[in-house]
């Protein structure tokens, strides 16, 4: 009989854009169970999470103590991916260190923090680039790190940093939506001579990967 117990990870934001295609890449093989905080269990994402199998779900909010600590109890990993750009800064840099402490606390084996680049740090401290919901993760992604250089026996920690995704460049108000300039669709976007990388999310078959390059105005 194989002696194989299936690791259970804890994730926070599974019902979002990155979050489902994460969800279901870890069920895929049945080598980890998934528990999935939720607002609202009876939602179309939540109930096609708990369609694959392998996954449950905790209703409740990021933002109390005692939801995360049942979140966390049993499992080996977690996945934190806080919605910052609804919940703001202050909620965001609160609530991801609380994560971060109840998971050493609750026994975590390795914790993911999901990130975004610090803008205003990147571009100098030059407040005209200051953009909340970015900075709030990159702040929270570095302290996470510096914790764990002190904490790492206890807990792993490692941040995935994302980016903007790629279905953006056709949406309306984001700083990448197009105009049409004599007859050519056009975008314009600040990027001085640095290319960045943009993300392709599709929920409905579980593809989350890092699809293109933006470059001087050209999709590579």
């Amino acid at each position: 009989m194989s002696s194989h117990t299936t690791s259970t990870i804890f994730v926070i934001g599974g019902t979002g854009a990155q979050g489902m295609p994460i969800v279901r890449a870890l069920v895929a093989d049945k080598k980890y169970s998934v528990r999935v905080l939720t607002r609202d269990s009876t939602s179309p994402r939540a109930q096609a999470l708990l369609a694959l199998g392998n996954v449950s779900i905790l209703e409740g909010s990021f933002a109390d103590e005692d939801v995360l600590r049942e979140g966390f109890r049993g499992c080996d990993g977690a996945y934190i991916n806080i919605d910052g750009f609804n919940t703001g800064e202050k909620t965001e840099t609160y609530w991801a260190i609380r994560s971060y402490e109840i998971a050493i606390e609750e026994g975590i084996k390795f914790f993911v923090y999901g990130n975004l680049d610090y803008a205003l740090k990147k571009s100098g401290y030059d407040s005209r680039f200051r953009t909340g919901h970015y900075d709030g993760k990159g702040r929270m992604g570095e302290w996470v790190l510096f914790q764990n250089e002190k904490n790492s026996e206890r807990m792993g920690a490692a941040v995935f940093t994302s980016g903007p995704y790629i279905e953006m460049v056709i949406s309306p108000l984001t700083i990448m939506t197009p105009a049409i300039e004599d007859g050519v669709v056009t975008w314009r976007v600040p990027l001085g001579k640095q290319p960045f990388p943009t993300w392709r999310s599709k929920i409905a078959d579980s593809t989350f990967a890092g699809s293109s390059t933006i470059q001087n105005g050209r999709m590579a």
